[in-house]
């Protein structure tokens, strides 16, 4: 199904503690307002500082929603994600995702497939591919094999900054393989190009604008709302993007999210004023 709009749902913490009801609180709103998923415990939710007790946690508490959910599993301990893979497709997930190992740099491939094949083998998967943040790109080629030797690959949300790579899947696999576009600056691209839809941090703050951007057939419209979307990805970053998320959600959608855990450390009171402030002006101005 095309035009899909997942949330890699951020995690809210209060005192360092996943906070399960302003979780599903946002949620509520996510979906209320047009999104259609959630890619759970991804880089936005802090994935690495989640225990797998927490990320079990959380997708019990979400078991009612499992169909629209696709649980991150990856981890540097292959045997954890195999437990939490049992334990997504227990709760009948709509699929699991893996992150590669990306602390360990310069695997051989072969590594990369195995583990990917092992991980797949429980159920059907997505692979996250980062490159920035993992150090390894994961093309079709390299899904290719993973499949043909057995593999569940499903999927793939591509976080790279080349829509060319991701229309390779689709060549590759054609359309009973599924392709999201991770970037937020790309998500006019991701609406018009021909893939099934977006997994991009800005749902959890401007839900309605990437509504609007796969509503729209005014070519126009959808770069205005693209720019407006951009512009608060750009300003997030000078204050930290991960820390910035959780403010953005209370300036724009107005309720708090809590903090991120630390290490990433919550913003100081004049800096949320400040993104607060640019964020509402960006939001509401006329192009």
């Amino acid at each position: 199904m095309r035009n899909q709009k997942f949330s890699p749902v951020i995690t809210p913490f209060v005192h360092n503690k996943i906070d399960l009801d302003k979780l599903r609180h946002h949620i509520d709103n996510l979906f209320s307002k047009g999104i259609d998923g959630l890619f759970l415990c991804g880089s936005t939710s802090l994935c690495p500082s989640l225990s797998i007790q927490e990320r079990r946690s959380m997708i019990s508490s979400l078991n009612d929603l499992a169909e629209r959910i696709i649980f991150q599993v990856g981890s540097l301990n292959l045997e954890d994600s195999l437990e939490l893979a049992e334990i997504g497709k227990r709760e009948g997930v709509k699929a699991i995702a893996a992150y590669p190992p990306y602390y360990y740099i310069n695997l051989p491939q072969y590594f990369l497939e195995k583990y990917y094949l092992k991980v797949s083998s429980v159920y059907p998967t997505f692979i996250y591919n980062f490159p920035q943040a993992t150090g390894y790109d994961i093309n079709s080629s390299i899904v290719k094999r993973i499949n043909d030797s057995g593999g569940n690959i499903v999927g793939i949300k591509d976080t790279i900054n080349d829509p060319a790579h991701m229309l390779s899947f689709k060549q590759e696999f054609g359309d009973s393989f599924t392709v999201f576009s991770g970037p937020d600056f790309l998500i006019m691209n991701a609406a018009r190009i021909g893939i099934d839809g977006v997994v991009t941090s800005s749902t959890n703050y401007v839900p309605e604008l990437i509504t609007a951007i796969f509503k729209s057939q005014n070519l126009e419209e959808m770069m205005k709302l693209q720019t407006k979307i951009t512009n608060l990805v750009n300003i997030s970053r000078k204050y930290g993007q991960l820390s910035a998320n959780y403010v953005l959600v209370k300036a724009l959608q107005g309720y708090d999210v809590g903090n991120p855990r630390e290490p990433i450390f919550p913003l100081s009171e004049d800096q949320q004023k400040e993104l607060s402030e640019t964020a509402i002006k960006i939001v509401h101005e006329r192009m």
